[in-house]
């Protein structure tokens, strides 16, 4: 159980874990037993499962999350759930359900997080794999979660990717004749500008579409497209639902 400083009854010993948190919750927790099985052989452990509870002892977050945690200094508590962490206010309000592998610490204001992705294997059949995007402050998605590798630069402000860079709204930059083109966030990045035009890549879960743009982020082709490749004369292939043509 728990008392306050002042000698006031928080709550009873109904708990097998107590620890404080912050100045708004309590960390409680109570203990479960989870079975590992095997073909003939299983193990049992004790596990233990952390909720919050305010100082006047009403529960604020059932006792169901493997860990609850501070997040750094941005203000947000941390909660695993199974594999998966999301966010809470400073009082135990769920503003992030969990859904993401990992959450980064915040960096002005931006945290790189590992989520995952729905893509196409050799088979063709939907598979999921994990993939890094951005969240901001306000703990929107602003770069999805799409990329093998994700960095911040600090000095330029700018997300390094393996595909190149991304602002913090999303917008890929790219460059032609020495010139900076700023590709809109829909796309997930473009490929080199030929005769001012780039074949655009967009997310479309499951797998990519391809497209064209031009230089002012308009498209050219639509992104329908399963594959784009282009040729040395300047014709390109796409493939649309197993079937192939010539641009």
């Amino acid at each position: 159980g728990a008392y306050s400083d002042k000698g006031i009854l928080i709550c009873d010993a109904i708990y097998e874990k107590l620890e404080g948190l912050n100045s708004f919750s309590l960390k409680v927790g109570r203990s479960n037993v989870e079975y590992d099985y095997g073909e003939d052989w299983y193990t049992e452990r004790v596990v233990y499962r952390w909720g919050l509870i305010n100082f006047a002892g009403e529960e604020v977050l059932p006792a169901d999350y493997k860990e609850i945690e501070e997040k750094g200094d941005s203000g947000f508590i941390q909660i695993n759930q199974y594999e998966y962490v999301g966010l809470l206010d400073a009082t135990g309000r769920i503003l992030l359900e969990p859904k993401y592998y990992q959450i980064g610490e915040f960096v002005d204001s931006y945290s790189i997080v590992l989520g995952s992705i729905s893509v196409f294997n050799k088979k063709r059949e939907v598979v999921e794999a994990k993939a890094y995007g951005v969240i901001d402050g306000a703990l929107n998605e602003v770069i999805p979660c799409c990329f093998k590798s994700i960095e911040y630069d600090s000095e330029t402000g700018m997300f390094k990717t393996e595909k190149g860079y991304k602002l913090k709204d999303g917008r890929f930059v790219c460059s032609m004749d020495k010139k900076t083109v700023l590709i809109p966030s829909v796309y997930m990045y473009c490929r080199e500008f030929f005769d001012g035009r780039a074949i655009s890549i967009k997310l479309n879960n499951p797998g990519f579409k391809y497209g064209m743009i031009d230089t002012t982020g308009k498209d050219v082709l639509p992104p329908i497209f399963d594959s784009l490749l282009r040729f040395d004369n300047g014709l390109y292939r796409f493939g649309l639902n197993d079937l192939y043509g010539i641009i």
